[in-house]
């Protein structure tokens, strides 16, 4: 993250699941720094940093089965949305919509 200040870097352990990839993405202040990322197994997770005065993370949660996650902050900035779409296939089920997770900001 380039923020006018010196080179900051923080390290997060590879998760158990594996890491098959992730995005960084900023919010629209640029004040937070959005790290979602996937298993490669179906399974999707994010790490919300905050970009200043000083890199720390604020937010996070274990994977989560489902592929293709959108996120969204709200105007204010104190609400991130992962919305979550997932397939169940087990016996014939058909298809079953993932619910939204929220993560309320510090």
């Amino acid at each position: 993250v380039r923020t006018g200040r010196p080179e900051e870097r923080i390290d997060f352990p590879c998760p158990d699941a594996g890491f098959g990839g992730g995005a960084l993405a900023l919010s629209p202040s640029e004040g937070l720094v959005l790290f979602s990322y996937f298993s490669g197994q179906s399974e999707e997770s994010y790490r919300l940093i905050s970009a200043g005065p000083q890199l720390r993370e604020l937010g996070s949660c274990p994977y989560l089965f489902g592929e293709a996650a959108s996120y969204a902050f709200s105007s204010d900035e104190q609400l991130m949305l992962m919305a979550l779409p997932h397939i169940l296939y087990s016996l014939g089920a058909g298809p079953s919509a993932g619910g939204p997770v929220w993560q309320s900001l510090p």
